[in-house]
C-alpha cells in the first residue's frame, strides 16, 4: 500500500470507527477502535424477518494477535459473538462477522 493510501484509510477509519469492548485476541474487555458495518444478509428458504449481515473492521495492529471465532465484542451495551474472521491485508484490517 502506497503512503497516501495508507494515510486516507487512516483517515476514514479514524472518521468512521467508535469504541467496543473486544475479548479475545489476547485481550480481554479491552476498549479498541472498530468500524460497525451492516448489510442484508443472504436470503434464506422460509418464513421470517429480514435478516441482517452485522460485521466490525478491526486494524490489524489493534489487535495482538488473530481474531478467532467465539471472540466478543461489546457494543453500545449489546453482546456479540464473532462467528467468521476474514483477513484483509488489502486494508491492514481484520473483518469479524457477529450475531448476538
Amino acid at each position: 500500500m502506497r503512503p497516501e493510501e495508507e494515510a486516507a484509510l487512516a483517515d476514514i477509519h479514524a472518521a468512521f470507527s467508535g469504541s467496543v469492548a473486544y475479548t479475545g485476541a489476547g485481550l480481554i474487555g479491552a476498549a479498541i477502535a472498530a468500524v460497525r458495518m451492516e448489510d442484508t444478509a443472504p436470503p434464506f428458504q422460509g418464513a421470517g424477518a429480514t435478516l441482517r449481515k452485522v460485521w466490525y473492521e478491526i486494524m490489524q495492529d489493534v489487535l495482538p494477535s488473530e481474531p478467532r471465532k467465539g471472540d466478543q465484542i461489546v457494543d453500545g451495551g449489546a453482546e456479540r459473538k464473532v462467528i467468521d474472521v476474514t483477513r484483509r491485508d488489502d486494508l491492514a484490517a481484520w473483518w469479524v462477522v457477529v450475531q448476538k
